[in-house]
C-alpha cells in the first residue's frame, strides 16, 4: 500500500479537536467527532492492507492480530504503567475502584462496556477516569475481531458480494445508530453496533480506490474539509452523536481518502510538514492526553485553568514523540526494516503484560494492594461515619423519619412530643411541627440539639407538594395532616424540602403552602441550604495532599430565595419564610461547610451535622417568639 502523507495529516485532524475538547469542552464544542474520524481511517487502512494481502494469497489472521498487537499494544502499555504510580498515590478509594476495574477491561478490550456501565462519555465523573479515552481502542478491536474473518470467508464469493454485504451492515449500523442517539445516548456512543458504520464507510473507501484508483477534485476533497472542521463547530455535546448528524463528517473524511492528492488544495494543507508530524504521533497523543488531564483534576482542588491544559497540552505532544520514537516505531520494525520482536515474542509479550495489569487492577479492586493514602483516607472516612451515625440517632429513623420500606396505618400518630417518655430523653416537648423529607429531619436534629422534642413527621425523598409525593408520602402525609389539623399542642408547622428544579415554580409551591394550611396551624417555610457537591472529596483530598482548600467550590446555591414571588405568596397564607442560605452562611462567615473552629456544619453535600444543626436551630429559635 502506498504511503500518503494526507492520511497522516488527516489523523491530526482527528487527535487535536479531541484533545482540545477534553481541555476546553465550552471552546472545541465538537472535538469529541475526531474520534468519529480516526474510525473511518482505520477502516479503510486496515481494509486496503487485507484487500492487498488476500489478492496476492498472502492474508492470514495470525499475521493481522501481530500487526495489531504491534501498532496498539506497546504504546497503550506504556501509558497504562505509567499510570500505576499517579493513582497509587493520589486517587480517592472510589476513584482507584474504578481505575483497577479499567485496568482488567482495557487489555480484554472491554473498556467501552466497563464505562458505559460506570458513567456517560461527557459526565463530570468521567473527566477522571485515566484511561476513559480506551473505549474507542475497545471498539475498533472487537470490530476487528470479525472483519478480517468475514473478507476470508466471503473473498471466494467476489468483491460483488464483500461490498453489497458491506453497504447493507453499514446501513444498518447507521440506522441503529440514529434510533440509539435518541433512545439509548450512552450505549449509542460506547458500543459497535452504532460505530461499525463510520469503520465500514472507510472500508468501502478501500475498495473504491482498489478498483477505480485514486480521484482528483480540488472542490470535493476542500469540501470533506469543510465538513469536517465545520460539523466540529456546529455539534456539542448535546447533538445526537453517532447518528444522522455524523454522517456529514464520516461523508467528509471520505471525499478526502477519495480525491485528495499531494497537489489539492486540501492535499498541500494536510501533507504539511507540522502537520504530518503531529499525524505520525496521534496515536501516542491520543493515550496520552486523557491521563494528563484526568490526574490534573484528581490532584487539584480548584478545576485545571486553561493555561494548564495548554501546558499539558503541550506536555502530551512531548511524550507522544518519545513514545513514538523509541516505542512505537522500534516494536514494529527496525532501521533495517526487519522485525526487531519476533512473533513469538509479540504475543507471549502481550499475554504476560495484559496478566500483569489484570493483576493490578485485581489487587487495587480487591485490596491486596492497598495503598499508603488509603490509611489517611480512612482516617478522614471515620469523620464522616462518626458525623453520620450521630445524626442519624438524633433523626430517630424509622420511628420518626419514615423510609419507602416503611407501612404507615391510620394507628400512626407522628413522632409526638407530648407522649410519655420525652421527658426522660432530657428533653423538653415544644410546640412546633417538623414536615418535609430528610432535610427537614435536620431541624427536629436541631431541636433536639437545644433540648427540645419536636412533633417530627419526615420522610425521605418526600416532597410537601401533594402531587409530587409518590404513593407512600401521600399516603404518609395524609395521616400527618389529619394528626395537626386543630390541634391545640402545635403552634407552629415548619416545612423544609430539598425541592427539585420544578418545585421553585410559583404553582407548585403554592400547592404545598395550601395543602399544609389546611391544618390550620401557622406555617414557617424554610428555602433550601445550600449544597457542597464536591464536600467528601475536598475532605478526602485534604488528609490525601495536607493542603488547604476552598470550601465553596462547587458549592450550589438555590434560587428560590430569590424568586419575587415567594414573599408575597407566603403572605398569601400567613406563612413565615426562613432564608436557609442566609441563616447557614451566618454560621462560617464564608458559607463555607466548616465554622470558625473547623468543626463540620455538614456530613455530606447538604445534610446538617448534629454540629450544624445545633446551631442552625440555635439561630432561628433567637429569631422566634417562645414556643
Amino acid at each position: 500500500m502506498k504511503y500518503r502523507r494526507e492520511i497522516d495529516g488527516l489523523r491530526a485532524v482527528a487527535v487535536l479537536p479531541v484533545i482540545f475538547f477534553h481541555a476546553m469542552p465550552d471552546i472545541a464544542r465538537g472535538g469529541f467527532l475526531g474520534v468519529d474520524v480516526f474510525f473511518v481511517i482505520s477502516g479503510y487502512l486496515i481494509t486496503s492492507i487485507i484487500i492487498a494481502e488476500a489478492q496476492t494469497s498472502s492474508f492470514s489472521l495470525l499475521g493481522f492480530y501481530e500487526r495489531r498487537a504491534r501498532r496498539i499494544l506497546p504504546a497503550l502499555f506504556v501509558v497504562m504503567a505509567a499510570c500505576l504510580p499517579f493513582a497509587y498515590l493520589w486517587m480517592l478509594p472510589r476513584q482507584l475502584a474504578e481505575f483497577s476495574e479499567s485496568l482488567m477491561a482495557v487489555p480484554l478490550f472491554i473498556s467501552n462496556f466497563l464505562f458505559l456501565s460506570q458513567s456517560g462519555y461527557f459526565a463530570q465523573a468521567a473527566e477522571l477516569k485515566p484511561l476513559l479515552h480506551t473505549w474507542s481502542l475497545a471498539v475498533e478491536e472487537q470490530f476487528y475481531v470479525f472483519f478480517p474473518l468475514f473478507i476470508l470467508l466471503f473473498w471466494r464469493f467476489g468483491r460483488t458480494v464483500i461490498v453489497s454485504t458491506i453497504v447493507v451492515t453499514l446501513l444498518i449500523s447507521l440506522l441503529i445508530s440514529q434510533w440509539g442517539a435518541h433512545y439509548h445516548q450512552n450505549a449509542n456512543f460506547f458500543l459497535i453496533p452504532s460505530r461499525a458504520w463510520e469503520l465500514l464507510a472507510g472500508s468501502l473507501c478501500a475498495f473504491w480506490l482498489e478498483s477505480r484508483g485514486r480521484g482528483r477534485s480540488n472542490l470535493l476533497s476542500l469540501l470533506g474539509l469543510v465538513l469536517i472542521f465545520g460539523s466540529m463547530a456546529l455539534l456539542d455535546r448535546q447533538s445526537p452523536a453517532p447518528g444522522f448528524v455524523s454522517v456529514a463528517p464520516v461523508l467528509g473524511v471520505v471525499l478526502i481518502i477519495l480525491f485528495a492528492t499531494p497537489d489539492t488544495w486540501a492535499g498541500r494543507l494536510l501533507s504539511g510538514r507540522v502537520v504530518v508530524g503531529v499525524g505520525l504521533i496521534s496515536y501516542s497523543a491520543y493515550l496520552w492526553h486523557q491521563p494528563l488531564f484526568a490526574f490534573a483534576r484528581i490532584r487539584s482542588f480548584d478545576p485545571p485553568s486553561i493555561g494548564m491544559y495548554i501546558l499539558l497540552s503541550g506536555v502530551c505532544l512531548f511524550l507522544a514523540y518519545f513514545t513514538w520514537r523509541f516505542v512505537e516505531k522500534p516494536c514494529r520494525t527496525t532501521r533495517t526494516g526487519t522485525n526487531l520482536l519476533t512473533r513469538p515474542m509479540v504475543f507471549s509479550g502481550a499475554i504476560i503484560l495484559s496478566l500483569v495489569f489484570l493483576s493490578f487492577g485485581a489487587a487495587f479492586r480487591y485490596d491486596l494492594l492497598v495503598p499508603k493514602s488509603s490509611y489517611l483516607i480512612a482516617d478522614a472516612s471515620n469523620i464522616f461515619k462518626d458525623l453520620a451515625k450521630e445524626r442519624r440517632d438524633l433523626v430517630r429513623r424509622g420511628q420518626c423519619e419514615a423510609w419507602p420500606v416503611d407501612t404507615w396505618d391510620q394507628q400512626w400518630h407522628g413522632c409526638d412530643p407530648f407522649a410519655q417518655g420525652v421527658k426522660a430523653e432530657g428533653r423538653t416537648p415544644i410546640s412546633i411541627a417538623v414536615i418535609g423529607d430528610s432535610h427537614a429531619s435536620d431541624l427536629a436534629v436541631g431541636l433536639r440539639k437545644n433540648g427540645f422534642e419536636p412533633f417530627q413527621a419526615t420522610g425521605l425523598g418526600c416532597s410537601l407538594r401533594p402531587e409530587s409525593m409518590g404513593p407512600y408520602c401521600r399516603a404518609y402525609f395524609e395521616i400527618v395532616r389529619g394528626q395537626l389539623t386543630n390541634s391545640e399542642n402545635i403552634q407552629e408547622l415548619w416545612m423544609a424540602n430539598r425541592y427539585n428544579g420544578a418545585e421553585f415554580s410559583k404553582t407548585q409551591l403554592r400547592d404545598a403552602l395550601e395543602f399544609w394550611s389546611q391544618t390550620g396551624i401557622p406555617l414557617v417555610f424554610f428555602t433550601p441550604m445550600p449544597e457542597y457537591p464536591n464536600r467528601n472529596n475536598l475532605v478526602l483530598k485534604e488528609a490525601l495532599f495536607e493542603q488547604e482548600y476552598d470550601q465553596t467550590i462547587d458549592r450550589t446555591l438555590s434560587d428560590i430565595s430569590k424568586a419575587p414571588y415567594l414573599i408575597p405568596l407566603a403572605k398569601e397564607y400567613s406563612a413565615t419564610v426562613v432564608n436557609s442560605e442566609q441563616v447557614f452562611c451566618s454560621l462560617s462567615g464564608d458559607c463555607g461547610f466548616k465554622d470558625a473552629l473547623g468543626h463540620y456544619l455538614t456530613t455530606d453535600y447538604g445534610h446538617l451535622s448534629a454540629q450544624g444543626a445545633a446551631v442552625f436551630v440555635a439561630t432561628i429559635l433567637r429569631q422566634q417568639p417562645e414556643k
